[in-house]
């Protein structure tokens, strides 16, 4: 399977509030590409979730460090999500601290 495969599935499963497996696909996504920031994102977000903070914040620095512009209003802009899922992430991005 390629990153965008991975990332596709850690959305869904995000969404699904499994978080655990979100978090699994999205470390695989940045194993298959590690200089991504969207996939660092995605875990940040499945890791607060799970609540790991420590873990969470080092994803979000991960994701400044490779898109030091990132803000999660940005990430609106450029992806094509769905509303109602991108709320999910949004709120999990505030709560680790990225930038709005």
């Amino acid at each position: 399977m390629n990153f965008l495969s991975y990332i596709a599935l850690s959305q869904s499963y995000f969404y699904n509030s499994e978080f655990d497996a979100a978090a699994e696909l999205a470390q695989s996504a940045i194993d298959s590409n590690p200089r991504f920031s969207v996939p660092q994102a995605l875990l940040a977000a499945a890791l607060t979730r799970l609540g790991r903070a420590s873990e969470a914040k080092a994803a979000a620095q991960r994701v400044l460090a490779l898109q030091p512009g990132f803000t999660i209003g940005g990430f609106a802009k450029t992806v094509a999500i769905a509303a109602d899922v991108y709320a999910r992430f949004a709120t999990a991005w505030r709560d680790v601290g990225l930038p709005d």
